[in-house]
């Protein structure tokens, strides 16, 4: 019997979807295309996250997460993501390089993952904030707190959070990965769209 194996780039799967559904939502010539694009675009980014983060974690740290990393107030592949950064270059990776991260696993937790049947908005002296749920973002303030609300100017802040920090993290601890774990990890997928799309297009939609 022949026996073959079969390893799949989860991650890069993910970020190739998440940007495509960007250009997408660029492209698309009505309002509700652009918004419906944006969403699907925003509910994908956070796998492309959580994949990266199980494959490091995976290949550097044999240990339960709650062994790993105490900090339980952070989503897991934030988590990850520091428990991998003090294992290899034995400090801590500070809380103003994940709060953009965090941003975008409150979205996922808050608002596609685990949605609420019904979103609730009231005006405040901040504008427009639920009042059926504490969504708060730490560094990606302008991002919308309702499903249907985002747009493709959102995906601009959210996709370049996402390079900025993979990009820097990924320079960090290069010198203690692999030619294979650099070439997985290393997000040349989001360098090329932020030469595409991140400077070279109006993102006012």
């Amino acid at each position: 019997m022949v026996r073959a194996v079969y390893s799949e780039a989860t991650a890069k799967r993910f970020i190739e979807d998440a940007i495509f559904l960007y250009a997408k939502a660029i492209e698309a010539a009505g309002e509700l295309e652009k918004k419906r694009y944006s969403r699907l675009a925003v509910t994908v980014i956070p796998y492309y996250l959580e994949c990266l983060s199980c494959y490091l974690y995976d290949d550097f740290i044999n240990v339960k997460l709650d062994d790993a990393e105490k900090r339980r107030d952070l989503p897991k592949p934030v988590r990850r993501f520091r428990s991998v950064y003090k294992k290899l270059l034995k400090e801590e990776l500070k809380d103003k390089n994940i709060d953009g991260i965090r941003d975008i696993f409150t979205i996922r937790n808050k608002i596609t993952a685990h949605p609420k049947g019904r979103s609730s908005l009231e005006t405040t002296d901040k504008g427009w904030e639920r009042d059926d749920l504490s969504i708060v973002y730490l560094k990606l303030k302008d991002l919308p707190q309702v499903y249907s609300h985002f747009y493709p100017r959102h995906l601009n802040v959210i996709f370049t959070e996402v390079h900025d920090f993979v990009t820097n993290y990924v320079t960090s601890i290069k010198n203690n990965l692999t030619e294979e774990q650099y070439k997985y990890v290393w997000p040349e997928e989001l360098i090329s769209w932020k030469s595409s799309f991140g400077i070279a297009r109006n993102h006012t939609l």
